[in-house]
């Protein structure tokens, strides 16, 4: 999908991002325009999403408790303008693979695992991603804690929240991003 599609899908959502300048951003094929926090609330972003067959809007869990607490784990990662990410994957080979374990296999693949905003964007663009038993941890993303935050369905809409990273899930892996691009 071209970036300029992916600008018209955040437009679509309620979110001008033609003001950031993402003209410069060049990626492969399969690269997505992820907004960090500070340019598209993450708490703001969740609520306007909706399953790819669905009708109800995304939910922020009510535990997850203060968006702006999480950061990136790589300090490289812009949190203040528009960057592009490409080779996404679910992670559906670390299902009931605790987070903390999974991520040590992720980077021996040479692979990076996803922030929030990272999982938000692929999402946003593509909403089939996200499907019943195969959701994803987003570990890119860090409080400073035991917490990974997450994505996955609960009664029928998408569900922005949080397990500890010392628990599997069967129906929640970690996923990852074959690269960032960053101008």
């Amino acid at each position: 999908m071209r970036i300029a599609e992916q600008l018209e899908r955040y437009a679509q959502l309620g979110f001008d991002l033609r003001s950031c300048d993402v003209g410069a951003l060049e990626g492969p094929r399969d690269a997505v325009l992820v907004a960090p926090h500070a340019v598209v609330p993450v708490q703001d972003l969740i609520v306007r999403l909706r399953l790819a067959d669905g009708v109800k809007t995304g939910i922020l869990d009510r535990n997850f408790e203060d968006p702006d607490r999480y950061r990136p784990v790589d300090p490289a990662v812009p949190t203040d303008r528009p960057y592009l990410v490409h080779g996404f994957e679910r992670g559906v080979e670390y299902l009931n693979v605790r987070p903390r374990d999974a991520v040590p296999q992720i980077v021996a693949r040479r692979r990076l695992p996803m922030t929030i905003e990272e999982g938000l964007a692929v999402f946003a663009q593509f909403p089939s991603v996200l499907r019943r038993n195969e959701c994803f941890s987003l570990a890119g993303s860090t409080r400073g804690d035991k917490r990974v935050p997450a994505l996955w369905i609960s009664g029928g809409a998408p569900k922005l929240g949080w397990c500890f990273a010392g628990a599997p899930h069967t129906w929640l892996g970690t996923s990852s991003v074959a690269g960032r691009i960053v101008d």
